[in-house]
């Protein structure tokens, strides 16, 4: 969980153990992310579809991500 009341914000993991950083797999690429290293973990995963569709349609094709705070897209068109 996450607890933004007191400062600085402070991420805890309520049971278990993740490796730091865990390895995530979509759509046959790999990312690297910190799931206990705040809000933004490095992997937006609302965005999945959108990158699905990137790799997709960007075979043969020249794409500018303008949009890089983790590159998950330059990922996926790197793969199509």
């Amino acid at each position: 969980y996450q607890c933004r009341a007191i400062t600085p914000t402070m991420t805890k993991l309520m049971v278990g153990s993740v490796p730091d950083p865990h390895m995530v797999t979509e759509n046959g690429n790999f990312y690297l992310v910190h799931v206990l290293k705040g809000q933004n973990h490095g992997l937006f995963l609302d965005m999945a579809r959108g990158r699905a569709y990137v790799q997709e349609h960007a075979r043969d094709k020249n794409v500018l991500n303008l949009f890089a705070y983790t590159c998950g897209f330059s990922v996926a068109a790197l793969q199509g």
